[in-house]
Order: structure tokens, then sequence, then C-alpha cells
């Protein structure tokens, strides 16, 4: 049996020392906890190794503020590499001219505030009073890291670990270094998205007070590696080695990829361990100003990526497989960790999810008088009775992975679904009231301008529909995807991030084993020129950049645009408040509401007049069916796009979206923070 962990229970028949005390650094994200430390502290627990751990992250955004530890650890652009730089100095040895260079070049970057996005419009000319706080941080950062190493080694443990993703990756290691300088006999441990295959190998060869690296997934290999570690430290034999482990006798390089850990078996894993963070949250500064949330995953890996890999995603081991969760199982994790830790509120991490729970899963979770709320990632080629069940069952959020609205593009990146399925599926979303969140990515080597020319044309058609979460943004390389595969098929020159030799004082071959990031040549680096237009040339983009930005401002705003069809099987009733609106009401009926309710089921072109006549038993004319579609062209209500038609109106009565302040994963009460004078502690910008 799978014990639920009970939140007013925590340490129950453990002492205050732990053999392991596991780690998350900044600049995590604070609101949530980790569930990879909660889901090794669990399997730790119930193989009875005690085990603790520390949200270090907390503590660091509430001593810097919240509006700083936000902006460095991700409002910033990840060219300027700044939260690891911040931590740098714990790492490896001093250079003035360096850091001086590093610091002034962040300095005039922060100072213009014209490529972070703050709180404030605030600029300040006082460059040497911004590079004195970039310091300022420094000197945080370091004392940070001692007052965190001495915390840890009070609890005694035998192994300290820690995860390192994203921003992670040298606060970690600089608290590692510093726990092997003050306690020489504790062995250290890292793992997570940073050290996966020869990103974890070069920072073991690097880095000599890491003992372990981990690449992949740990939970199956966590227990029987700890355990060899508390009988031999640093001599494990290499017989009882997993081989996605590499030990101190494995420190030479190699040149090889290390292999990824995979759990095969989900429902093996324990439920995640939230306690030590919840604890954490109350002794923090933040205590009640966090509306908390659990932090679930149904599934690993893209079945969609089984079969045919998005070209720019670099995410999910190729060899892993899809994998998820039997519906018993998650069922059953969602009653037990809701009721664990009292909340309704639910955000997976999934990268996809299992479509087989349309009919397994979300069934069991309909209830009327139930207040949980679900944020998902799926794939963007839902139908609208898919779309209806995740509303009935709590599931108000998703993340569709749309991307793009060309239908060129979609074939590029390799995304299998068509334009008019995205914006089916925006309709449905609005009908049933459930909010997308998605990103409109360019770049894709192949491209055409004209392609994002076309788009600006009809997107004030579907201003009433959800937009994107941000304009236009640039594609990254990541290592793991098509494109850092295949760069010469791209006619792609791939370099490391001009901030990296800034950070890591390392040689060239280890600066780009230790990249997840790659820069094309000619592409632009905002830590070199962030002034640099990416769209110089490229007038269709600026287009649709424009036009993006005011369909963001339309329906965000006090009074969200709609086009309402309402159906009485006689004829249609039209609302339309869109700003390109012929008319604020219209009224279809006969051929009209025929051929409208035929578009609004995506049609293909060629099949309309064969559709119409097959469906309603009448004759029509491709005459006579080309001025029925011209006239509801010029009412604004179908659109032609990739030889389909399809009709734009949303049936019912368009309530306004909910608010983001409904999002189902945990959030910040900034408001709070601000009036209590705890979210703006450091002085990055001066009046």
């Amino acid at each position: 049996m799978n014990p639920a962990p009970q939140k007013k229970d925590h340490g129950a028949g453990l002492s205050t020392a732990f053999e392991v005390c596991l780690v998350n650094m900044p600049y995590a994200d604070i609101v949530c906890p980790s569930i990879a430390l909660g889901l090794l502290q669990a399997r730790l627990h119930s193989d009875s190794i005690g085990c603790k751990t520390f949200y270090p992250n907390l503590h660091f955004a509430d001593r810097i503020g919240m509006k700083f530890y936000g902006m460095i650890g991700w409002r910033m652009h990840q060219d300027f590499m700044f939260a690891d730089w911040s931590f740098g100095r714990g790492v490896f040895p001093d250079n003035p001219e360096k850091d001086a260079r590093y610091a002034r070049r962040m300095a005039e970057l922060i100072a213009s505030s014209s490529i972070i996005p703050f709180e404030t419009t605030r600029t300040t000319t006082d460059i040497e009073g911004v590079v004195a706080a970039i310091y300022e941080l420094r000197d945080h950062a370091d004392a940070f890291v001692e007052e965190c190493a001495v915390r840890i080694l009070s609890r005694d443990p035998k192994i300290v670990g820690c995860t390192s993703s994203l921003e992670q990756h040298l606060p970690s290691i600089a608290l590692l270094k510093r726990i092997r300088e003050l306690s020489p006999d504790t062995v250290t441990v890292i793992g997570g998205a940073n050290c996966e295959g020869i990103m974890g190998e070069a920072a073991h060869r690097n880095f000599p007070w890491i003992d372990y690296s981990v690449s992949g997934e740990a939970d199956t290999i966590i227990t029987p590696l700890f355990r060899s570690i508390l009988e031999h430290g640093r001599n494990v034999p290499a017989e009882s080695l997993p081989d996605v482990v590499l030990s101190p006798r494995q420190r030479s390089y190699s040149g090889r990829s290390a292999p990824w850990g995979v759990c095969k078996n989900l429902d093996e894993l324990p439920f995640p361990d939230y306690r030590d963070y919840f604890e954490e949250i109350e002794k923090s500064g933040f205590n009640g100003y966090i509306k908390p949330s659990v932090v679930l995953e149904s599934s690993r890996g893209c079945w969609w990526a089984a079969r045919r890999k998005c070209t720019f995603c670099g995410l999910n081991n190729p060899e892993a497989g899809y994998r998820s969760k039997s519906p018993e199982r998650f069922l059953e994790e969602v009653d037990r960790l809701g009721e664990a830790y009292d909340t309704p509120r639910f955000i997976m991490v999934d990268n996809i999810m299992d479509m087989g729970y349309f009919k397994t899963v979300l069934p069991s979770l309909q209830s009327p008088a139930s207040d949980r709320r679900f944020f998902f990632e799926t794939k963007g080629n839902l139908n609208r009775e898919q779309v209806r069940a995740f509303k009935e069952a709590g599931v108000h959020w998703i993340q569709p992975g749309i991307e793009s609205l060309h239908p060129d593009t979609l074939k590029l990146m390799n995304k299998g679904i068509s334009v008019g399925q995205i914006i089916q599926l925006m309709k449905w979303a609005r009908e049933y009231g459930v909010r997308m969140i998605w990103l409109f990515l360019w770049g894709f080597p192949g491209e055409k301008d004209s392609w994002y020319e076309e788009i600006s044309r009809w997107v004030p058609l579907i201003e009433h529909l959800e937009p994107p979460k941000y304009n236009l943004f640039r594609i990254h390389i990541q290592r793991h995807s098509h494109y850092f595969d295949n760069p010469r098929q791209y006619d792609m020159d791939l370099g490391i991030m001009n901030a990296m030799p800034y950070v890591y004082q390392l040689g060239k071959d280890d600066l780009h084993d230790l990249s997840y990031r790659f820069l094309p040549r000619g592409w632009k680096d905002n830590f070199v020129d962030p002034d640099l237009d990416e769209m110089e040339g490229r007038d269709g983009m600026k287009k649709l950049e424009s036009v993006i930005s005011k369909w963001q401002e339309r329906f965000e705003g006090e009074t969200t645009p709609v086009l309402a069809v309402r159906d009485n099987g006689v004829h249609i009733d039209v609302e339309d408040t869109r700003r390109i609106a012929e008319a604020p009401c219209v009224q279809l009926s006969g051929d009209l509401r025929r051929v409208y309710l035929l578009c609004d089921k995506n049609i293909k072109k060629q099949l309309l007049v064969q559709t119409y006549e097959e469906t309603f038993n009448r004759k029509c004319a491709e005459s006579k069916m080309g001025e029925l579609i011209a006239e509801l062209e010029a009412q604004k209500l179908v659109l032609e796009v990739d030889d389909r038609f399809i009709a734009l109106g949303v049936h019912g009565d368009n309530p306004k979206p909910v608010s983001f302040s409904e999002f189902p994963g945990a959030t910040l009460d900034v408001e709070r923070l601000q009036a209590d004078g705890l979210f703006e502690k450091m002085g990055f910008i001066k009046d």
C-alpha cells in the first residue's frame, strides 16, 4: 500500500539527524514544491532511510525580495545566465577583470529596463549604482550558501543531494562545494534536468566535490544507490552502481553521453511527500502569502514524440517512451494528496496527457459538488466532447501546444495538427469556459515572412478567442532537439551562448557539454545586442506582432469580444462585438444557416457541395455555394484557411473568461506583499 503523507505527523519516528538531506536551491519557483524531491523523499522514507528536504529557494527569495528573485530567476532573458553567475563566486576562483566586464554589461542591460520586464517602468542612468547592487547580490549569495551549508550540516547528514534544473546549477554546485569544505566526510550527489546525459558528465568531471551524478529518473535506483553510499561512502564498487550514475572513480572525460534513468512503471512510484515544503513555508517570510496547490504527474514522456517529435523540442528522453499511471492509481493520488495538503488545486507537470484519460479518469473526476481545479498539458487536436469533459472534470486550464496558426509552419515543426483543428479548439474552449495557455513561436528554419503576413490578415476575425499568452516568441535550439541533432540539414552553425564563458570559467569543450541551449550563428543574443532588430526586413512578422498585441489587449480587457451563435433549428441569431464586425446582430436562415452549420465542422472546401447535398437532401450548384460562402465571409463569420471553411462563432452565451487569478497552480499574493513592504528589498533600480 502507498500511504499518503500525513501533514500533521511530519517526522514521526525520525530524529533531528537525518541520513540524507535533499536540497532545492534558488532560483526554483517558490510557490510550489519540487515533485522530484518529493518523490525521492517518499521513496527513501518508505525504505526506512531518514530524509529531510530543504527549500533554500524560499529563504533566498525572502532575503532579496520576491521582485528581484522573480526577475532574476525566470523573467530575465536566459541569454544573460545571471542567475547562475550570481552564485558563481562560490564555485570558481576570483577573476576580477572578467567579473567586472560581466557586471558592467548586466548593469547596462538592467538600467535600460528595455529588455527586462519590471513591474515598474523606472529606468536609471546610475550605472555604477547598479554595478554595486549586482555585487551586493553576489555578497548575499555567498553568505547565503554559507548559512545553508551550516544549517544542513547541523542535521549531521551522511549524504547531501541537490536537484538541478534551469537556473539552479551553479547555486547547487556552490552549495555542494561548501558542504565538502565544511564536512569532508559528507557525500555529495547531484541530479535533475541539468545533469542528463553528457551535461551531468561534464559537471561531474569539472567539479570534483560532486561525488555522484545521476542522469535521468532516479526513482528506481535511489534506495540501492544511497544504501551503497551509506555503506561504502565514495568507494561504492563499480558493480553496485547503476550505469546512469557517475562515481568519483569515473571522473575523466569519456566523450560518451551517459544513459538516462527510466522508471518504466509509474504505478510503482510513491505519493510525493511535500511535508517539508509546507513546513518551510510556515517558517518563511511568505507564510500566508502563498495560495498552495499540489504538483502531480500522471505520465512521463510524450506519446506524440514517440511517433514524430516536434522539431524544436528538446524535452523527453527519446528512448524512454511514453508512460502513464493507471486510472485507479492516479485517482487515488488525487484524493490522498488533496486531503493531505488541504487544497483543491492541482497542477499537472506532464508533457502531454494520456488521451485514454478522457474515458477512464475524467468521468471519475466529474462532480457538481467538487471544487477541484486542474491544469493539464494536452495535444491541440481535441474534439468538442473532450473539451466539455475537461470542463466537467474541473480541468479549467489547459496548455494545448498550439505554437502557430499557419499550416506550413505547423508542418515544419511536425506538430501534427491543422489550423482548422486549432480554431475549433479555441471555439470550444471559449464555449465551455476552459482557458488555454499557448505560445506563438517563430524562427523555424525554412519559414517565410509571407506566412506571418497571411496570418495577420485574418487574426482580427478571431479576437473573441484565446490569444497567445505572450507575443511572438523565438524558438531556442535545445540539446536533444531535432535541430540540435541535425544542424547541417538546416544550415545552422551552433555555438554556446555568449554569456557562458563569463559564468563558467572552463574550456570550450566543457562549456559545450554543460550547455542545454545553443545559439546559431547570426541569431540574436540579448546579452550582446539586445537592441538588434531580429525582425528587420520581415514586415509580415512586424505586422502580426502588432495585431497580436491588439488581440491580447482586447481579449483581456474589461469587455471581452464575443461572436455568439444561437441556433433554434430555424435560424441562427448572431451577436458580434468584435471590432471587425459588420453588424452587431445578424440572423442566418435557409441556405445561409445550412452552409454555416457545415462550416462549423471545419469542412474541406472540395467536399462542401457534396456534404451539403447529402446532409440536407437538397441540390446546390457550385456557383450558388460560392455565393453563399462569399456572403458568410463578407459578414466575417467564416474563414477559409488551408483549403477548409471554418465557422468562427461560439455557441451559447460566451461568458467572460475566468481571471488568471483563478489558475489552479499555486499563486503568490503580490499585492499583499507590496502593501506589507516585503516585495522589493534590493535596490537594482535607483530613483
